[in-house]
């Protein structure tokens, strides 16, 4: 008997909140709900040439949560999306894979599997255009509006140069197109 693809939960807490970005990215997703993240928050590390600014990652803290949007995946849109995360099996990449349990709104905890940055650094501030597309998803999505205030007050900086600096995405993946058009160091990772 033939084995289907198993499907596995994604959560998205920044740009991917973006159903048209995750759309650029893989090519078969699916929405299950929103869903908390309790002992994390949001912060952004290194500097992305794509955006101007740093990027999103989750870190812990006791005090806080993140929300975001869990979709379900295949096997092959895993594969999409790690491309263009850079996120690499050997540790190289500028996110890894890492697995958490969420809270969804009907009461559900689920394992979900989420972006960190590979490398931290300093942090330091985003790109007003960047957040915009993050809090344009937490919209789309119907995250709480006391969390989306959350968002909007996080202080950011106006990109030096039109953002995003690179080609849209290649459905095939951000590695079809070479990581120089993706945004150099692959820091152009959205989460």
């Amino acid at each position: 008997m033939q084995q289907m693809e198993r499907p596995l939960l994604y959560f998205a807490y920044g740009m991917n909140l973006n159903s048209q970005q995750m759309q650029l990215k893989c090519s078969n997703f699916q929405k299950v709900g929103i869903s908390r993240l309790p002992g994390y928050r949001m912060d952004f590390f290194e500097y992305s040439p794509v955006w101007d600014g740093a990027m999103a990652t989750l870190i812990p803290d006791s005090q806080s949560e993140v929300w975001g949007v869990l979709y379900r995946l295949t096997d092959y849109s895993w594969d999409e999306l790690d491309n263009c995360e850079d996120a690499r099996l050997d540790g190289t990449g500028a996110y890894f894979r890492y697995p958490v349990e969420v809270h969804s709104t009907d009461g559900i905890t689920r394992l979900a599997m989420l972006y960190l940055k590979n490398r931290l650094g300093k942090a330091t501030l985003a790109s007003s255009e960047y957040m915009a597309q993050v809090l344009q998803g937490a919209v789309e999505q119907g995250l709480p509006v006391s969390y989306i205030e959350k968002l909007q007050a996080i202080a950011t900086k106006p990109a030096a140069y039109p953002v995003p600096r690179r080609p849209a995405y290649a459905r095939g993946g951000c590695s079809s197109m070479g990581c120089e058009a993706c945004g150099a160091d692959c820091d152009g990772s959205t989460e």
